[in-house]
């Protein structure tokens, strides 16, 4: 190669990198990156049934709706978890029949010492309610990486759906 055709290597070179530099700045000063102003699904924040206003557990399940509460844990639950009788784990254990059944206790599943501390408490709507605002809270070190839910009639149709997984589901139960 001689000095000339070095020369239009390295001016091909320069003019590539500007109009890549050029379109990058021209990209970022038409789309700004904005976050959304509310999220689409409220995470991360505390929440506990109010019992000075009358928000007993109970009364939230009695009053929540389970087909909304399958329709979350499809969006938010399904891609590591399974919801069906006899299904596989995956990333998560399987969630059938997970009501009043015992911590760290589905079969063929690996779980971490921050559950298998918690192995002689059963899943009662009162342990799911806080594991599913605040997984890290409830067993400090589990690998479950989702932050929680915070709205309390997201939860309690949540669990008003995982009730309902089950060969004989509490009459209260019944998806809405």
């Amino acid at each position: 190669m001689n000095f000339l055709d070095w020369n239009k290597t390295a001016i091909a070179f320069v003019l590539s990198f500007a109009t890549l530099g050029g379109c990058w700045y021209v990209g970022q000063t038409l789309v700004a990156a904005k976050p959304p102003p509310t999220p689409a699904i409220p995470l991360n924040k505390e929440s506990e049934p109010d019992k000075a206003k009358g928000d007993s557990l109970k009364a939230l399940i009695t009053q929540a709706n389970a087909q909304n509460g399958q329709h979350m844990a499809q969006m938010l639950c399904s891609v590591c978890h399974t919801f069906t009788k006899d299904a596989a784990n995956t990333l998560g254990p399987n969630l059938y029949n997970i009501v009043n059944r015992p911590i760290a206790s589905s079969n063929g599943y690996s779980y971490t010492p921050a559950l298998h501390a918690k192995q002689k408490e059963s899943w009662t709507l009162e342990n799911l309610w806080e594991w599913l605002t605040a997984p890290q809270k409830f067993a400090q070190g589990t690998k479950m990486a989702f932050p929680g839910i915070s709205d309390k009639q997201q939860l309690a149709d949540m669990l008003a759906y995982l009730q309902t997984l089950s060969d004989s589901p509490p009459k209260n139960a019944e998806k809405k």
